[in-house]
């Protein structure tokens, strides 16, 4: 437990409504400035894909490249189900837990086809974790 004293503050729930403003504050700044950096970086991936020669800043010592990632390797479940054959393997793998289904575009289904009603019918809780929520009452939803 932390002790309040410690750290010299007396009234810690005070201090901690007045932090409030200023978390709201950074994260509209953060926005902000991640909105201006995504905006920078594909301009400058536009220009380096254009003609594939670095771009220099040889005051700042800066060079930009673009460099090829590899994706991770996956199943292609969709080509695999339109073989009926293959329908066993599929529910083999579900069977012993090799396969997952992801859960926000399967809620967007939801109502919409029974085999995703079917799999929300058998979503399992999470785990229990606690986030900071802070509303800006003074700004429109």
């Amino acid at each position: 437990m932390i002790d309040p004293d410690e750290f010299g503050i007396k009234d810690w729930r005070r201090a901690a409504e007045e932090s409030l403003h200023r978390i709201v504050l950074l994260d509209e700044q953060i926005k902000a400035m991640t909105e201006e950096r995504e905006a920078l970086r594909d301009a400058v991936k536009l220009e380096l894909s254009s003609d594939g020669t670095p771009i220099i800043d040889g005051e700042r010592g800066l060079v930009a490249t673009l460099r090829e990632r590899k994706k991770p390797a996956s199943i292609d479940l969709i080509s695999m189900a339109k073989h009926p054959e293959m329908e066993e393997h599929i529910i083999e793998a579900a069977r012993t837990g090799m396969l997952n289904a992801s859960l926000t575009p399967l809620r967007a289904m939801k109502g919409k086809a029974a085999w995703a009603d079917a799999l929300l019918g058998m979503e399992m809780p999470g785990g229990v974790s606690s986030v900071l929520i802070i509303q800006d009452t003074t700004k429109g939803s």
